[in-house]
């Protein structure tokens, strides 16, 4: 009985052991986690277990970061990941974690900063090798077999004979974080001017591509945010030549290869100076930008391709990432398997000559020479990614046809080229829903409807809002970055970007109810999110705290820093409900930031906006009277980006409206710094007045001004 039970015993231990090590990932929400579970790794989700297992048996930790679009991240998968020699000795000496960067970017970021101090360069896969503490020792990204068994060998083996000098390692690049995680003790606040403005801007042109657009002379993203905030300064101080490149910049990204000539939609990024080869997968968060891109750009030039572009980003998105929830899956794979059955990057969008003959027949010859199909244009695969390089216009006078007769036979082939690329294997889905980017998603779809007004927009960003604000993602101010995360995981970004929504919803519907959300999560943001100095916005808030949560991040990444649009919300909620600790507090983030904005300013092009509401005069438009929905339409198809715009039908107690109902006529207010110029009824008097100096016409008499 007791050799049984010594047996019985041994069994239970030997089992649990065998699952204790074993893969888990397999019944993670995560694609990208999924896709690593048939890995020899023993991999563990992030999480208490793993990281307490570490401190336990005293071994190193992997910390290896990714998502399922990436390409890289798949080849160090299939050629690393997937090697029994490899298994050995990751399983034998150390605790491996994967993470999905799409859901946890709060521990993206925390681990970037490492691979940054160690490394100086930045990307995915991000691999990271800390001692059981958590304390980075080694960064990386994408590595070969060979070099990445002999990493893990050569800090084995300092860990087992040399552990102090290694926790002093640590130590230093612990040290090197922190300072990349502050504002500089030489940094004060600076003062607003438009010489600190036309500084900046001057330090952005050195970066900027004359000839082909966009900014420097290699590998290029397509910069949104720093065309945003270029295009805005080019019309407050009307520069003939910034604008010149903004058409240019626009132009060429939309000729070329990043954008999926075929079926819509724009790829990461360009591998070459040229917009022709791009990095394939797409992003939503790119697509959404854009959006908003083209909708703000035709506001500007009312030129109907940008109007083109941006239904053809609508169309894409509905078509191929669209979730029955009605919202926005994350992302769509570079890679996928050509006719071998061999997996390539970019194989889905390319064409061999043949295949082109044989689709296009008598079509090719005007087909080749408009998408620039040539030898000169060969890829190393022997095939060919559609781009122009002439606007339709002109090409179609080179053929002697009208330009809807090209059109209507651009839009057949290209329709027939999408039907056959559909019979390919396609690139992988991540149906993953990330509620920031769809708050990002929404705002472009406001831009959209306010710029073409298309009631079509309109309507699929109301149906979005309220998704987002549905139960599944939000309850009582808890909103869930994805439905895989943990409700005690907070993110700064969810909050902003739909406080950011909510406002602008309401300056395009007069829904009151949307505005005041805004101001009952902004204070919850406040509550939660400020950092211990009482400026900035913490990147998180983990409730686990598994890891810090004391990080602030001030610059753009994939888009605006979450604290460079905290500060414009701030900025307009004291304009909607009168609140100068708003304003005050938006002020100090924008001149602690403006000399940073100097140094570094392509990576801190967002906060140009909230320099610009400091620097050049703001307006309140405040639209009140029977007929304010319709006048307040009429401003939808202008650029005004230096207002708040406030409106009601009826009577309001808001701030900018109150007592300031006629029941019979409908009147626009012009205000600045709070002080009401003359009402008046028309539009025309209305940008009158958008130009006039604030002090030429300010109307002498209470029931006009507002008072502070």
């Amino acid at each position: 009985m007791a050799n049984l039970r010594c047996n019985f015993s041994f069994f239970f231990f030997f089992s649990s052991i065998l699952l204790f090590a074993q893969n888990k990932l397999a019944d993670q929400g995560s694609l990208y986690l999924q896709q690593h579970a048939n890995n020899p790794i023993h991999w563990n989700p992030w999480g208490e277990e793993a990281l307490e297992r570490a401190k336990i048996e005293q071994k190193l930790i992997i910390v290896s970061v990714g998502y399922s679009s990436c390409h890289w991240c798949h080849v160090m998968e299939e050629e690393t990941f997937q090697d029994n020699d490899v298994a050995i000795q990751m399983n034998s000496n150390f605790i491996s974690i994967k993470v999905d960067r799409e859901e946890r970017p709060d521990i993206d970021a925390h681990f970037m900063k490492a691979l940054k101090t160690i490394s100086g360069n930045v990307g995915w896969p991000m691999n990271i090798i800390t001692l059981p503490d958590g304390s980075p020792i080694w960064a990386g990204t994408y590595v070969d077999k060979t070099q990445w068994i002999s990493i893990l060998k050569q800090l084995q083996s300092f860990y087992k004979t040399r552990p102090s000098d290694l926790k002093d390692h640590a130590k230093k690049i612990e040290q090197g974080i922190s300072k990349t995680l502050i504002i500089p003790d030489f940094v004060k606040e600076s003062s607003f001017s438009n010489e600190s403005i036309a500084n900046i801007v001057s330090e952005i042109s050195q970066k900027m591509d004359m000839k082909h657009g966009g900014f420097g002379v290699g590998e290029k993203f397509m910069s949104p945010i720093v065309l945003q905030s270029l295009l805005r300064y080019a019309v407050e101080f009307d520069i003939k030549e910034i604008k010149e490149f903004l058409k240019k910049s626009l132009q060429n990204i939309s000729y070329g290869g990043v954008n999926d000539q075929i079926g819509g939609g724009f790829h990461r990024y360009s591998t070459d100076r040229k917009w022709k080869i791009p990095h394939y997968e797409k992003m939503l968060y790119d697509n959404v930008q854009m959006l908003s891109l083209y909708a703000n750009f035709y506001q500007v030039f009312k030129d109907e391709f940008y109007k083109e572009e941006a239904y053809r980003i609508l169309s894409f998105l509905n078509r191929e990432m669209k979730d029955p929830s009605l919202l926005f899956y994350s992302s769509i794979a570079a890679d996928s398997q050509d006719i071998n059955g061999i997996i390539n990057e970019g194989d889905f969008y390319t064409w061999s000559l043949q295949e082109l003959n044989k689709a296009l027949g008598n079509n090719f010859s005007w087909f080749s020479d408009y998408y620039n199909i040539s030898n000169d244009e060969i890829l190393d695969s022997n095939r060919f990614i559609p781009f122009k390089q002439t606007n339709d216009s002109i090409f179609a006078e080179k053929y002697d046809w009208s330009a809807d007769y090209f059109k209507e036979k651009k839009r057949i082939v290209n329709d027939e080229l999408y039907r056959l690329r559909q019979n390919r294997p396609a690139p992988v889905v991540d149906k993953k829903i990330i509620f920031s980017w769809n708050a990002i998603a929404v705002m472009g779809l406001l831009d959209s409807y306010k710029s073409f007004e298309d009631s079509v927009f309109l309507e699929q960003a109301s149906q979005m809002l309220h998704v987002l604000i549905s139960e599944n993602l939000y309850n009582n101010k808890i909103i869930k970055h994805t439905v895989n995360t943990s409700e005690s995981l907070l993110l700064l970004e969810d909050y902003v970007f739909l406080i950011d929504v909510l406002i602008a919803y309401y300056e395009l519907t007069a829904d009151e109810s949307k505005l005041f959300l805004a101001k009952e999560l902004t204070d919850f943001t406040l509550d939660t999110f400020s950092s211990e100095d009482g400026v900035y916005f913490k990147f998180s808030k983990d409730n686990a705290q598994l890891i810090t949560s004391s990080m602030v991040q001030l610059e753009d990444n994939l888009f605006p820093s979450a604290n460079s649009k905290m500060a414009e919300i701030l900025f307009k909620l004291n304009h909607f409900f009168g609140i100068p600790e708003f304003k005050l507090r938006a002020e100090k983030m924008t001149s602690l930031i403006q000399p940073m904005s100097f140094e570094k300013p392509l990576k801190h092009a967002n906060w140009l906006q909230s320099i610009y509401n400091f620097t050049l005069p703001f307006y309140e438009i405040a639209i009140t009277g029977p007929l304010a929905i319709d006048k307040m339409n009429l401003l939808l198809p202008f650029y005004i980006p230096n207002s708040v715009i406030s409106t009601s039908a009826s009577k309001s107690d808001l701030y900018l409206l109150k007592d300031r109902h006629d029941p019979v006529e409908t009147y626009y207010y012009v205000c600045e710094n709070n002080f009401c110029k003359i009402p008046v009824q028309s539009i025309d008097e209305l940008f009158s007045l958008l130009d006039a100096k604030v002090e030429d016409s300010i109307y002498k008499n209470n029931f006009f001004i507002k008072n502070n």
